[in-house]
C-alpha cells in the first residue's frame, strides 16, 4: 500500500497542465488535457494590476472566458495560468503562463 501511494504521489508531482488559447467570438477559449484528473483549477491576469486572480474550476476541458472584453478599439493582455485538481486539492505543478491579445 504505501509503495502504492508513493508511485501516486510521483505522478502528481510530475503532472503539469498545459494550456493553449483560442479566440472565439473574441473571447478566449483554454484547451487543456485532464490526464485523469478531477478538474483544472484556472488564475487569470487581465493586466489591470491586480495579478492572477482566481477565474475557474474547470471539469471538462474547453474553458471560455466570458468576462466582459475591452471597450471597441482598446486591446488588452490576458494571461493564464492553471493546476490540477484531484479530490478537491490542487497537485501537480502550476502550468506555463499562457498569453493572448482580445480586443474590443
Amino acid at each position: 500500500m504505501a509503495h502504492q501511494l508513493g508511485r501516486q504521489a510521483a505522478r502528481y508531482t510530475s503532472l503539469k497542465p498545459v494550456l493553449q488559447i483560442i479566440l472565439q467570438a473574441g473571447h478566449p477559449v483554454l484547451s487543456w488535457r485532464k490526464q485523469g484528473m478531477d478538474s483544472l483549477e484556472l488564475w487569470v491576469d487581465r493586466g489591470d494590476g491586480k495579478g492572477f486572480v482566481f477565474l475557474a474550476i474547470d471539469t471538462v476541458p474547453g474553458y471560455t472566458d466570458t468576462a466582459a472584453l475591452p471597450a471597441p478599439g482598446a486591446g488588452a493582455v490576458w494571461k493564464y495560468k492553471g493546476i490540477y485538481r484531484e479530490s478537491d486539492a490542487q497537485v501537480g505543478q502550476w502550468s506555463d503562463v499562457a498569453t493572448t491579445t482580445v480586443a474590443g
